[in-house]
């Protein structure tokens, strides 16, 4: 018997991939946040500072990542020429 679904589940993802994505775009604003946090209690920073790197990391991130993808120099790195056929 064949079952057809009327629309597709919406929670069809791989929870381990997308914590693992999102670890990697909140882990390094957290840390800087958390190195802030250390200077502030030396008198060396202020908190704003540590929000705005909290909040901010982010968006770099991802700013990062699409320059990485677009820039034209760095895709020619990732260019695998196919196998050599000898035709004699």
């Amino acid at each position: 018997m064949l079952v057809l679904h009327a629309k597709p589940d919406c929670t069809t993802g791989d929870p381990v991939a997308s914590g693992l994505t999102l670890a990697f775009v909140l882990a390094p604003g957290f840390f800087v946040f958390l190195s802030e946090l250390k200077r502030m209690c030396c008198g060396k920073s202020n908190i704003f500072k540590a929000l705005a790197y909290l909040l901010l990391s982010p968006f770099w991130a991802i700013v990062i990542h699409l320059y990485r993808l677009a820039n034209v120099d760095d895709v020619s790195l990732l260019y695998i020429p196919p196998p050599r056929v000898n035709n004699y």
